[in-house]
């Protein structure tokens, strides 16, 4: 199963996913902030004068958190690994000590298991077949 969409830009943001109750999963989260520069991870190598020419920055981050399905339950995710483009080829690497603010773009992330509340039907717009 995979979920994939662009960070929205609120201070706060969740995502829902259903899942078969008692059921183990390992979650993968890859995180990138755009334009997230610092001296390993430039906009412009003044020594190369090679250009980051997607404005990535420092390379996106993945997170890994083993979760179980069991209602109340809450895992925090923790990053494992950072992935780098590289002509194309994309390869997840240890994360690098060249990584900074990277590291704290979520205040806070956490993945918790809830159990959803019943939809309840509208029988005015219930009609027979």
């Amino acid at each position: 199963m995979a979920i994939s969409g662009a960070t929205p830009k609120a201070d706060y943001f969740s995502l829902r996913v259903e899942v078969e109750p008692g059921t183990e999963w390992i979650c993968w989260i890859e995180m990138n902030l755009a334009g997230d520069f610092n001296d390993s991870f430039p906009e412009i190598d003044v020594k190369t004068l090679r250009e980051d020419e997607f404005s990535n920055g420092q390379p996106a981050l993945i997170f890994r958190a083993d979760v179980k399905a069991v209602e109340n339950m809450k895992f925090k995710p923790s990053i494992v690994s950072q992935s780098v483009w590289n002509k194309g080829v994309v390869s997840i690497e240890p994360v690098s000590d060249g990584i900074t603010t990277a590291k704290n773009v979520f205040d806070d992330i956490q993945i918790s298991v809830i159990k959803p509340k019943p939809k309840l039907l509208d029988k005015t717009k219930v009609q027979d077949i």
